[in-house]
């Protein structure tokens, strides 16, 4: 509207502009409901058919207690090795804080939200209650991490083993290293049958991850107490090998790698779904979270903030008149530069919750009925045109189809983990490749997320890469026969 008034077109111009944009928000929500009716179908599980020739058997309490035993010992694990290579140093740095939060503490709860079960701490004995006071200050520490303290002749293979033997596949991690979530994430969800690397130029960047039988064959045939992940030896025995961007991730030795570690941060707020606008948006939004950090604000009192900037701007666009108009206008630019701040605020504090997803979704639909809305009442009482209430409902009616059908898909396909959404829709899309509707589908979602996604096809097994800086990063996968 701002635009339109300083090039001197009419303020019908500016809704038709609106109306234009929610008319192709209203195909695509067509579009994805008869997608969503399409797969409806591949998501229901298959129903188990007892076995005729096997007898019956009871269950009683006792079984069920061992059966859950049992899962809970041959789920995934990890082990973060704290600045075990040194048992006298001055600076931990697996304590350095980077987005306000220690880099050990950023890893163990990227691990807690990619479902990893069980969290192994290792750290040199002669630090141990340092660890353990630093990040309970935080309290943010989760409750279910076990602690190893390390001392000069601990076997850390030994350790390796013990966690192996109960665990369906184990990671193994540095402490003392900043990770981009997606990497961890990718690391996390992987369930070969050997062993995986992660690695920049043939150098590896502290995360591997084993399976049980691999656990504890190299742990039996290790001749050395020490684990040095970052060991190019270690790293290509691995039977998969993925190769990652020097900016996925950052070793921290000394304070002076602080800095850096801070502006590799800042990058990862970057959404793979930014277009041309959000990205101008993000200059802006992320200096402000940076700052909002530093209080004991949370990212879903940023969003009902942004709310209230939504609700004002539909009430000065409501008043009519050229100068309410442009303070809706300001106001409406502002709840737009910061909605960024409550995802980014929650990346940097890993507060990201289903709650909070759901609500910046709610939030962001009730902005365009605040705004759309007090357009449409604004130009009535401007020109006394009751015509613009008709437009105004035919918005209304767009922003709220777009909505129902969003939340609907994302409720029935990502359910626990709304933002998984549009994985778990490319997942179920690429099972029916015959159908013309979904195949257009998915690639028009893939050409606005730019080659963000790697998919590897070795044999009859299919890998989904990590989002990564496609710039730098390859894969590489190697198998051993």
């Amino acid at each position: 509207m701002l635009i339109t008034r300083l090039l001197g077109i009419t303020g019908t111009s500016g809704l038709t502009l609106a109306l234009c944009r929610r008319v192709r928000a209203i195909f695509w929500a067509a579009i994805g409901a008869l997608c969503l009716t399409l797969m409806k179908g591949s998501t229901r599980e298959p129903a188990l058919v007892p076995d005729s020739n096997k007898p019956v058997q009871d269950h009683n309490e006792k079984d069920i207690t061992m059966n859950t035993t049992q899962q809970k010992n041959d789920s995934p694990s990890a082990i973060i090795f704290a600045n075990c290579e040194r048992h006298s140093f001055a600076y931990i740095s697996s304590l350095a804080r980077v987005g306000t939060l220690p880099v050990l503490l950023r890893t163990i709860l990227t691990l807690e939200a990619s479902g990893i079960d069980r969290v192994v701490v290792c750290v040199p004995s002669s630090r141990a209650q340092t660890f353990m006071s630093v990040l309970l200050k935080t309290k943010r520490l989760p409750l279910s991490v076990e602690w190893q303290e390390v001392g000069p002749e601990t076997n850390l293979w030994s350790v390796v083993a013990e966690v192996g033997a109960r665990s369906e596949t184990l990671m193994l991690i540095l402490g003392d290293r900043l990770y981009q979530p997606g990497i961890l994430q990718s690391a996390a969800a992987w369930t070969g049958a050997g062993t995986l690397a992660l690695t920049s130029n043939n150098v590896g960047v502290g995360i591997n991850v084993l399976s049980k039988r691999e656990a504890i064959r190299i742990a039996k045939q290790s001749r050395t107490r020490i684990l040095n992940l970052s060991d190019p030896t270690l790293c290509a025995r691995a039977a998969e090998i993925r190769e990652v961007a020097l900016t996925a991730w950052h070793d921290i030795v000394t304070p002076e790698d602080i800095p850096d570690a801070e502006r590799k941060l800042d990058t990862w707020l970057i959404k793979p779904t930014d277009g041309l606008f959000a990205r101008m948006n993000r200059r802006i939004s992320i200096p402000i979270s940076r700052q909002i950090v530093n209080f004991p604000i949370t990212a879903n009192m940023v969003t009902l903030f942004v709310l209230g900037v939504s609700f004002a701007s539909g009430l000065f666009f409501a008043r009519g008149g050229y100068w309410s108009a442009l303070a809706g206008s300001a106001l409406s630019v502002a709840a737009s530069i910061l909605d960024g701040c409550d995802g980014e605020v929650a990346r940097l504090k890993l507060q990201s919750t289903k709650f909070g997803c759901w609500l910046e979704t709610v939030c962001d639909y009730l902005y365009y009925l605040f705004v759309f809305g007090g357009m449409a009442m604004g130009l009535t009482r401007t020109y006394g045109d009751k015509n613009y209430l008709a437009w105004g409902g035919l918005v209304f009616f767009g922003a709220i189809t777009s909505f129902l059908v969003v939340s609907y898909s994302r409720q029935r396909l990502a359910g626990a983990r709304p933002e998984k959404f549009l994985a778990e829709w490319q997942k179920k899309a690429e099972t029916r490749p015959s159908n013309l509707l979904l195949f257009v589908g998915r690639n028009t979602v893939a050409r606005t997320r730019p080659s963000l996604n790697l998919l590897l096809v070795h044999g009859n097994h299919t890998l989904e890469g990590h989002k990564m800086d496609t710039t730098t990063s390859t894969v590489r996968l190697s198998v051993w026969k």
